[in-house]
């Protein structure tokens, strides 16, 4: 039996909320962020499942929508979480959509520690919050740093390094970054 199908026999209350689809040799479900701890924790604690790996966590930054309902169709954000089950072989790959004006999920730390950096990283690079992650800082910019450079088009030209001394303004602080010059 596939994943989804698991997924959909034994949580049947979320049926009608859990598209799946398979996607080459990954099965992959889509998961609002109000059941995403509960499918994750089936997806980990269920013997016929088995997801006791994550593989990865990252976010896809679809841009802001355009002026006038012109813009894009689904969520700017995107979490992905890519699980896997050594005792069974299989690859997991849950998405869920998040909310653009406030991108945030449940920490993923309380079900595998090793998303403790990952989570910071998406936070640093996108804003994207783990809600209730035990440390939520910077991890790749410095601190002091503004903004989160993985987003697409918030603020284009706008470096997120903060000055260190000189007039240039750039990470160096010599303009190197934002086409200043030496």
């Amino acid at each position: 039996m596939s994943v989804p199908s698991l997924v959909h026999a034994r949580l049947p209350a979320l049926r009608a909320v859990l598209p799946a689809r398979h996607s080459g040799d990954v099965d992959v479900l889509q998961v609002p962020v109000p059941h995403l701890r509960t499918v994750l924790s089936f997806l980990r604690d269920d013997a016929d499942v088995a997801c006791d790996h994550l593989v990865d966590i990252t976010v896809v930054d679809h841009g802001p929508a355009a002026p006038a309902g012109a813009g894009r169709a689904g969520p700017r954000f995107l979490l992905v979480i890519l699980l896997s089950s050594r005792s069974h072989g299989t690859r997991v790959r849950v998405e869920s959509a998040l909310d653009d004006a406030e991108p945030t999920y449940p920490t993923l730390t309380t079900l595998w520690p090793g998303a403790l950096l990952a989570e910071r990283e998406l936070w640093d690079l996108f804003g994207v919050v783990a809600d209730g992650h035990p440390s939520l800082r910077r991890v790749v910019l410095p601190e002091g740093a503004t903004g989160h450079p993985g987003r697409v088009n918030d603020a284009p030209g706008r470096s997120p390094w903060p000055p260190r001394g000189g007039s240039g303004g750039g990470a160096h602080g010599d303009g190197a970054r934002d086409g200043g010059s030496r």
